[in-house]
């Protein structure tokens, strides 16, 4: 199991580098501003999975320190919450999305395999559930940020973040309300998956 996991890891690494370096790309042939490549939390965040997972496949989570558990944790819940809001939010609506293998790679397959892999191979040196309010704090920092940016230069990631599209602030509170509720419970979930006790194991989880 051990080195099928690293062989995909491998391959998925490659696979995202390939489709955020292809679409970067065409951002860039369209002359559109890079800086908006760089506003979407899915890039950041399939960015943040390559290095993950090219770190995990040469070092196992069982070798790897607390500090590279609690990145790769939030790594994980940052590509989960990719798959979950695209799958409910973003792919209904079939606007503005990138090519369709490109779209298949950063929004399935990446979050997919990424997701699985904590499943299977979980990293057991984690923090107590405080280590959450750690890894919340990137995506309340990255709404903060664009919802500022937006107002500024009147362009928003996604729809549900722009008040036009989303029916006013209030929509977008909402709409963020609900994400991080999301989020929050993916966190719960991946953390105690990690800390749960193995068979075999009378140790009680620990928060």
């Amino acid at each position: 199991m051990s080195s099928a996991l690293r062989v995909a890891r491998l391959v998925t690494a490659v696979a995202i580098a390939v489709a955020v370096g292809y679409e970067l790309w065409r951002f860039v042939d369209r002359g559109l501003h890079v800086e908006n490549f760089f506003s979407y939390f899915t890039i950041l965040s399939n960015l943040a999975a390559i290095g993950v997972l090219a770190w995990t496949a040469a070092h196992p989570p069982a070798s790897q320190s607390s500090r590279a558990a609690a990145v790769r944790g939030a790594v994980t819940l940052y590509m989960s919450i990719t798959g979950v809001v695209y799958a409910v939010l973003l792919a209904p609506a079939d606007v503005g999305k990138p090519e369709p293998w490109v779209d298949a790679v950063i929004h399935v397959l990446g979050p997919l395999v990424v997701f699985l892999d904590w499943v299977l191979e979980p990293s057991r040196r984690l923090a107590g559930r405080k280590l959450i309010l750690a890894w919340l704090a990137f995506p309340l920092a990255y709404l903060v940020y664009s919802l500022i940016r937006g107002a500024v230069v009147d362009w928003y990631p996604y729809p549900f973040l722009d008040p036009d599209e989303s029916g006013g602030y209030a929509g977008v509170s909402g709409f963020s309300i609900g994400i991080l509720a999301t989020f929050v419970a993916v966190a719960l979930a991946l953390h105690w998956w990690a800390r749960r006790p193995r068979a075999g194991t009378a140790v009680a989880y620990q928060p």
